[in-house]
């Protein structure tokens, strides 16, 4: 099922990148009523976009062939064979690709995508055992109370946020696996049951 899934994505992306030409549709509900548009891209932006949805889909497939190797007992301990480490340096590359190209920091309309991937970064990163502050507990319900509130003003800001909460949870995944000893940084209650 993720191969498909991966397969379409980057089928849409290739068409895309071909064509110069991609146009997404959008739909929306809010406490406002139903909203609906369609945002299209030409030129070097379709390329761009484009070539995010094929890095996009190239991680879901390298995620699917990740769960296949676990299945047959070729991924070892976390760290441990050299193909699973080398999957999961790809599969970080192409979603730091993706995200770059889908939600390009140079461009005003990706400021809430990239404005929520560095706080999540920076908070697991600079919070000193962050698990264990009773303030630093809210910073996840606060981060979600925030997304709502902007949806319920702009949907393309909420979704930016949301997708940019998603990407860096994403980012977090990939530098624990490739990390090992960030384990205990990022995840203390994991690290200290072992």
């Amino acid at each position: 099922m993720l191969f498909l899934l991966a397969g379409a994505i980057v089928w849409v992306g290739w068409d895309a990148v071909r064509q110069h030409h991609y146009a997404f549709e959008w739909r929306s509900k809010t406490s406002g009523g139903a909203e609906h548009g369609t945002k299209t891209f030409d030129g070097a932006e379709a390329v761009r976009m484009g070539s995010g949805l094929i890095s996009f889909g190239a991680m879901l497939a390298i995620w699917g062939l990740a769960l296949i190797m676990s299945f047959t007992g070729r991924a070892s301990s976390p760290g441990g064979s050299g193909y699973s480490h080398g999957l999961a340096w790809l599969s970080f590359v192409c979603l730091v690709a993706a995200m770059i190209c889908i939600y390009p920091p140079w461009q005003a309309q990706s400021i809430p995508f990239c404005f929520v991937v560095v706080l999540v970064e920076v908070f697991f990163f600079t919070v000193p055992d962050a698990s264990h502050q009773r303030w630093a507990r809210l910073f996840f319900p606060a981060l979600i109370v925030a997304m709502l509130v902007a949806t319920s003003r702009d949907v393309d800001i909420g979704a930016s946020m949301g997708i940019g909460l998603f990407a860096s949870i994403g980012i977090l995944a990939h530098l624990v696996m490739l990390f090992p000893r960030l384990q205990g940084r990022l995840l203390p209650e994991i690290s200290a049951a072992r």
